[in-house]
């Protein structure tokens, strides 16, 4: 891991995707949690290196969302925008618990484009 970012707790590295926190350390309690809400494919690239776990890191940004998507073997990184919901189509995007009310919003993966490298598809987001 070469090109680290550090912001607060987290470091994230520029060339891979992968991210790390101050408490990631190898087999705390918090990367089991964090392990719980991630997908397989991140649970199954993870990798530990000087006793701290790293993980495939998801962004998501007002105007889009980047992430893997594959195999441990062969993934891919997603950059899939955050999309208007037209009024006609509201109603199938209900806020669960808020009766009435629903979504403005949505991820456009119909209109996602796929990157080799992590780091295109920040520059496709406009972060680099």
């Amino acid at each position: 891991m070469s090109n680290i970012i550090n912001e607060g707790e987290d470091k994230l590295d520029l060339d891979t995707g992968y991210f790390t926190r101050r408490a990631f350390t190898e087999g705390s309690d918090e990367c089991s949690l964090y392990e719980e809400t991630v997908t397989e494919l991140i649970r199954a690239t993870k990798k530990i290196e000087n006793g701290r776990e790293w993980f495939l890191t998801t962004i998501t940004l007002p105007a889009g969302i980047l992430f893997p998507d594959g195999t441990p073997e062969n993934f891919e990184w997603i950059v899939a925008p955050v999309v208007n919901i037209d009024a006609q189509d509201k109603g199938k995007y209900p806020i669960p618990g808020e009766p009435d009310e629903t979504y403005n919003t949505r991820v456009g993966i119909e209109d996602a484009k796929k990157f080799k490298n992590f780091k295109e598809g920040l520059v496709y987001l406009g972060m680099l």
